[in-house]
């Protein structure tokens, strides 16, 4: 891959200039509250959530560094990431999708099983069962054009 990389990549002078006026106040709060709130989130369940002075101070730090992390990308010129994009409509329509998607997931692939196996179904075979359900369904839904072309007649012809 780096073979392909060195090969294929034009050799240009580094530009140190751009580096040295990177987002650097912008990527340091990212790191931080993402960071922080990863950890808080994580380790939540294990430490008993707000009853740890870690998780405490996970959520303290994530409350202070993302807004300011929001912040920082919306005020300035060059930002890490440009939040400003969302302002758009199709972006902004698509990634709110995206994530209800992901919470979609979450859901079913992970706290499915987790309330499965600490409610009656206690057997980790069970609870893995209840996926399988799931997952056909979820997995046919790749299929639903196929299936629309043929109940509607609106195939695609072949040349």
């Amino acid at each position: 891959m780096f073979a392909a990389i060195f090969y294929a990549i034009d050799k240009k002078p580094m530009k140190l200039d751009e580096f040295r006026r990177g987002d650097w106040w912008g990527i340091l709060c990212m790191a931080i509250g993402l960071g922080s709130l990863i950890a808080m989130l994580e380790e939540g369940q294990r430490k008993d959530w707000f009853g740890s002075p870690f998780i405490v101070n996970c959520a303290i730090l994530a409350a202070i560094f993302v807004p300011l992390f929001i912040v920082i990308e919306l005020v300035r010129e060059k930002p890490f990431v440009n939040l400003r994009l969302l302002g758009s409509r199709n972006l902004g329509f698509t990634s709110v999708v995206a994530f209800g998607l992901g919470l979609a997931l979450y859901g079913t692939v992970f706290l499915i099983p987790l309330f499965a196996r600490l409610g009656r179904w206690r057997i980790a075979v069970l609870a893995s069962v209840t996926l399988v359900g799931l997952t056909v369904v979820t997995r046919s839904a790749n299929f639903m054009p196929i299936f629309k072309g043929y109940l509607t007649g609106n195939r695609i012809k072949s040349a």
